[in-house]
């Protein structure tokens, strides 16, 4: 009751301030009278205008019930802190329910008046700039979370000669042009355009610019560390309220990666379009035997090899290019191929529109798009007729060479046992006339008188050799000869058993050189059995041949791998040197180490005839003066 009397009060004194009634009433300013409450006791004619309400409707009423909800406590804090201190409050902003229901933003100064105990609460409105304000807000929230980069450009010289300088540049432009904002604000959009501008693009930007015209136009900039950067550039001009343009706003996107792909592009389309290959193109599907995908592209040079017309050919399939001569084998290859999704390479037999037959390289691949589905074929044919054509001719060549050869060597083997045979005749003939005419000569003048003649019986011993010699010459070519046409002698062969057998036929020499032959676990394979006494007994022969002052020691030992079997004979002897490791293995060659011991150079040729027979090779290793070992593959 009090209260409502001190209201009352405070109302007719208030009413009594009637020159101050009619300030209030001229101001544009919004006014309003409240007791320390907040009760309403005056409002003036700005007021009531622009909420709708007049006295009657105000009147007595707190002030806080017209006050929007979302603003109700933040008010109740500004007004409850204002009571207590009577300190003024400035620029207060809060929303206010018009009397239609509608919101607007007032911002108030609230002052106390202590000789009336009033309080005047003065406001304006500024609901436009609110509205402004979240309208920028939201400008600014789209433009730094735009996936686009966006600049905003003033124009800093005259409207004629405009020249903009960048005020605004948003998170997206930061990101990949690498700029800061210190280096960006206040600069020419030019700077990205770095040193490999385009003159035409950059003419016409300028004149869009000058003329304060839109344009639109892809655009080769530069970022800050001055890598290239292709952006897809949009200019427009800005005009303010009173429509005079004063800004540029620049939307821009990075199509580096397109460029780059169109690029690519353009640079394959050349290549296929230019290509002296065929190319073919087709659908992925569907596939359906025997015809095969749809073609939707072919090249000048597919059109040039078969001689169907681009019309022609696309819709089509590739299946128009085979015929009866074309085979199943490289039809099932190709079949396989595209049910799995594969590339494929394979020769194939095809047919022009003329029927006429061709081969091609054929190369089919393919084709996915960046998510990984497949989406076509491409099919790369490369003419190979004439190649085809040269192996055939090639390959008749070859085989009437073959037939050839194999004829000569025929006849070769015929005459080597022809001349062997006629060879040794006389050659046994000459040997048994020297041993007679040794035995008579040596009966006829005495034991005695054969020391007289020395001389002579070392000459007649000569003869002997030489002719030895020969027939043993003779003997070696002869096997030389026959060791390639010997196919038929080939058995499963324990070499263990083999090499039990060379060892007792070289009894003898072993016991006289007194050589120690030891030999591991050697494989059972099969092989020419002659040819495998031949090798090892060559081989051993020679290892007691060149054994030197040294007690000879003779080590065999095999070694399986994928192919076949290596097998090394070790000894102790006088070595060889680095220029007669390649001699020793010709025919006729012999090493230049020692001439001492006597030999026609044949044994190691026929041990390397026969090695090669078996599909394997022949070395050795060796150092001079302390042994060597002969390693050898067979491969069989």
């Amino acid at each position: 009751m009090q209260k409502k009397e001190n209201f009352l009060s405070l109302k007719n004194a208030f009413n009594q301030k009637i020159e101050l009634k009619q300030y209030l009433d001229l101001s544009l300013e919004m006014f309003c009278v409240c007791d320390l409450d907040g009760r309403i006791i005056y409002t003036n004619q700005s007021f009531n205008s622009v909420t709708g309400y007049d006295l009657n409707d105000l009147d007595d009423k707190l002030l806080l019930k017209f006050v929007h909800a979302d603003d109700l406590v933040k008010m109740t804090s500004v007004l409850s802190n204002y009571r207590k201190d009577k300190v003024p409050v400035q620029l207060f902003y809060s929303r206010f329910l018009t009397k239609k229901g509608n919101v607007k933003w007032f911002s108030w100064n609230i002052v106390y008046d202590e000789t009336n105990k009033v309080s005047f609460f003065s406001a304006r409105e500024t609901t436009k700039i609110y509205e402004n304000r979240e309208q920028l807000n939201l400008f600014n929230v789209a433009f730094d979370n735009a996936k686009e980069a966006i600049i905003i450009a003033k124009n800093v010289g005259t409207f004629d000669h405009p020249n903009p300088a960048i005020v605004y540049v948003n998170q997206t432009f930061l990101d990949y042009s690498g700029y800061e904002l210190d280096d960006i604000i206040g600069e020419n959009p030019r700077m990205m355009r770095g040193t490999n501008e385009n003159k035409i693009v950059v003419e016409k930007i300028k004149c869009a610019v000058k003329n304060w015209e839109s344009i639109d136009i892809e655009v080769k900039n530069q970022t800050k560390s001055g890598e290239d950067i292709w952006v897809s550039l949009s200019i427009s001009p800005i005009a303010s309220e009173e429509g005079i343009l004063t800004h540029w706003i620049s939307i821009q996107k990075d199509i580096t990666e397109r460029i780059t792909k169109e690029e690519k592009l353009r640079m394959f389309e050349s290549i296929v379009v230019n290509s002296k290959d065929s190319v073919i193109i087709t659908e992925v599907e569907p596939y359906i035997y025997p015809t095969g995908p749809k073609i939707v592209y072919v090249n000048d040079a597919f059109c040039e090899l078969t001689g169907y017309t681009r019309e022609e050919a696309i819709g089509n399939t590739p299946h128009m290019l085979q015929g009866e001569l074309t085979t199943n084998e490289s039809r099932v290859k190709m079949r396989n191929a595209l049910k799995k999704r594969e590339p494929v390479q394979v020769d194939v037999l095809n047919y022009k529109k003329n029927k006429e037959t061709f081969w091609v390289e054929l190369s089919i691949v393919p084709v996915t798009n960046e998510n990984g589905r497949f989406t076509h074929w491409v099919s790369i044919q490369r003419d190979i007729t004439g190649r085809v054509k040269l192996k055939e001719q090639l390959e008749q060549k070859v085989e009437e060479r073959t037939s050839e050869l194999e004829q000569s060597n025929r006849k070769l083997e015929a005459f080597a046992w022809v001349v062997s045979h006629d060879l040794k005749a006389p050659l046994r003939m000459v040997v048994s006339y020297l041993e007679i005419l040794k035995r008579k000569f040596t009966k006829k003048i005495g034991e005695e008188a054969a020391t007289i003649y020395k001389n002579e019986f070392e000459y007649l011993k000569f003869a002997q050799t030489g002719a030895k010699e020969a027939n043993d010459l003779i003997e070696g070519v002869l096997k030389y000869s026959q060791i390639q046409s010997a196919e038929a002698d080939w058995e499963i062969i324990d070499l263990n058993e083999k090499l039990k057998t060379v060892l007792v036929l070289l009894r003898k020499d072993i016991m006289v050189s007194e050589a120690k032959v030891t030999y591991g676990d050697l494989p059972t394979i099969k092989a020419h059995k002659v040819q495998m006494k031949q090798l090892f007994q060559n081989l051993i022969a020679n290892a007691i041949k060149f054994r030197g002052d040294n007690p000879c020691e003779i080590r065999i030992e095999a070694t399986k791998y994928r192919k076949g079997h290596l097998f090394e004979v070790r000894d102790s002897g006088i070595g060889i040197t680095d220029v007669d490791k390649e001699v020793i293995f010709s025919l006729f060659g012999r090493a230049k180490t020692d001439r001492r011991h006597e030999g026609q150079g044949i044994g190691l040729s026929l041990c390397k005839e026969i090695v090669e027979h078996h599909n394997g090779k022949i070395w050795v290793e060796s150092t001079l003066g302390e042994g060597s070992s002969f390693y050898f593959s067979l491969n069989v």
